[in-house]
């Protein structure tokens, strides 16, 4: 499991490992790395969601055909799905995707029979859309990576963005260090090629332990 740290503990432990001066978290406009960090941990976050399948952000989603739609909302924390786990579970039948725009259309509007396709899917405007369209009752479930990895101040509330410093992102807080570093030391126009190396080796090892 990862040992997580706040953001402010996050901060301090990359300023003072690169002995840099002591920063608030979304500091006074004054307090410039303070300000720069807090961005920096925003988009440390955003990045992490997207390069690999965090058994701690993976869900299950169900839900239900009406056989009237072919399109159904999405989870109100939907990040992205994870690939190859979206299966027509009545059926035990995989469906396939994600499938391009030009894929789309020419199943919706070629010259093409339904029966016996496969189910097909892609996310278009926030919606899960599934060719051929399904019956009713048919069953599906999907994994997705949720886009919340914050743990709100005391209450422990998730959600997506990084406000203030006693929030607490679920990523590992050696992780979150590491990048910080990267960040503030390239920022500051210094070489990043040992902070990258510590990054790139303490996520290489992050991935192994969060393995599902």
């Amino acid at each position: 499991m990862p040992v997580l740290k706040t953001a402010q503990q996050i901060l301090n432990a990359a300023n003072a490992e690169l002995g840099l001066p002591a920063a608030t978290f979304n500091g006074p406009p004054g307090d410039q790395t303070g300000r720069q960090a807090s961005a920096m941990i925003q988009a440390i976050g955003d990045d992490l969601c997207r390069v690999h399948d965090w058994q701690f952000l993976e869900k299950q989603h169900e839900f239900t055909a009406t056989g009237a739609e072919d399109h159904y909302s999405l989870p109100d924390d939907f990040g992205r799905i994870v690939n190859q786990t979206f299966w027509a579970s009545s059926d035990s039948e995989q469906v396939r995707g994600p499938v391009s725009s030009q894929t789309w259309g020419w199943l919706k509007y070629g010259l093409m029979g339904t029966d016996g396709t496969p189910y097909r899917y892609r996310i278009l405007n926030n919606l899960m859309r599934v060719h051929p369209r399904p019956p009713a009752d048919t069953e599906f479930v999907f994994y997705y990576i949720k886009k919340n990895w914050v743990l709100t101040y005391i209450t422990a509330v998730e959600k997506a963005t990084v406000d203030l410093a006693g929030d607490q992102p679920m990523f590992d807080g050696r992780l979150m260090v590491s990048a910080l570093k990267v960040r503030l030391w390239g920022q500051k126009g210094f070489d990043t090629t040992q902070v990258q190396k510590e990054f790139n080796s303490v996520q290489a090892t992050e991935k192994t332990i969060t393995q599902g």
